[in-house]
């Protein structure tokens, strides 16, 4: 899949079966939560949250598969929503909860598919988002690498979900995440996400400049992303019936990764059907 050679902290390629972390939820004194998670493995994170980003993540279905059965409902997500949380710092174990869960979304995608997964994911966009406002200036940089992530994986669900223009935005809203803290692996990956959406929306001359854009991005990139930006740019000329230069394309991709097989890029299943047939209509030979 394209995203199996997203930067390291991006989606893994072949991740397996997981078990959904348990846990239980504990009203505090004051304005916040305790989540206590037990994790795949049998260890316990106590996690602090605000009521309010506690609500949110119930509203939007991001909590309902690890808390127990009656916890997660409408009423009790209103009731917390009503209170308002304080400025918070940026809390490492915070991080580490949304990171899990991102983890689990990407494995929750392949058995539930994209319309299940969306609410929740931009649940939890929205409370990170949050953190990342009410957080000391200077301090976001780990929520902000985090939070480019989760737009990707937002991209990702709405461009299979068929919403080409949400997935654009959200692609775009990542980038602009990962520029602002120099992540400029991100910022390649995101360019190259972006080609595959205009692959799958047939517009080859998009995938050509985007693909073609990642390879310049300032920074050190890595031999596989630039080979990746090359394939990408080698299916755009063949969409648009130029044999040479996407005979070119690959050639450069097999230089920039010898033994990497110089092929058009993987795509998700539905992804791949969608481009596939486009592909079929204005084949190269």
């Amino acid at each position: 899949m394209l995203r199996s050679l997203a930067p390291e902290g991006a989606a893994t390629a072949e991740m397996g079966p997981m078990t959904l972390p348990t846990g239980r939820l504990e009203v505090n004194d004051g304005d916040t939560v305790t989540l206590q998670l037990r994790t795949p493995d049998g260890r316990t994170v106590d996690v602090s949250l605000s009521r309010r980003d506690v609500g949110k993540l119930l509203s939007g279905g991001a909590l309902r598969a690890i808390l127990p059965a009656g916890v997660a409902d409408l009423d009790a997500a209103e009731r917390v929503s009503k209170v308002l949380s304080a400025t918070r710092r940026v809390d490492p174990q915070v991080i580490s909860y949304f990171e899990t869960a991102l983890e689990q979304g990407f494995t929750a995608d392949k058995m539930l598919g994209p319309r299940q997964m969306l609410g929740p994911v931009h649940a939890q966009i929205e409370v990170l988002d949050e953190l990342r406002r009410h957080a000391r200036p200077g301090t976001t940089e780990p929520l902000l690498r985090l939070l480019a992530r989760y737009a990707e994986f937002a991209g990702w669900l709405h461009q299979d979900a068929g919403d080409v223009t949400a997935a654009v935005w959200w692609s775009d809203r990542g980038s602009q995440w990962a520029q602002s803290i120099g992540d400029y692996q991100m910022v390649a990956y995101m360019l190259i996400r972006r080609s595959n959406i205009a692959l799958a929306d047939d517009d080859p001359v998009n995938v050509v400049d985007l693909a073609a854009a990642a390879r310049k991005v300032p920074g050190p990139i890595s031999p596989k992303l630039q080979a990746l930006a090359a394939q990408q740019e080698a299916r755009g000329w063949a969409l648009h019936g130029e044999a040479d230069q996407f005979r070119k394309r690959l050639d450069l991709a097999a230089n920039l990764l010898p033994g990497m097989r110089a092929s058009a890029p993987p795509f998700r299943a539905g992804v791949k059907a969608r481009a596939g047939r486009a592909a079929k209509a204005r084949a190269v030979p």
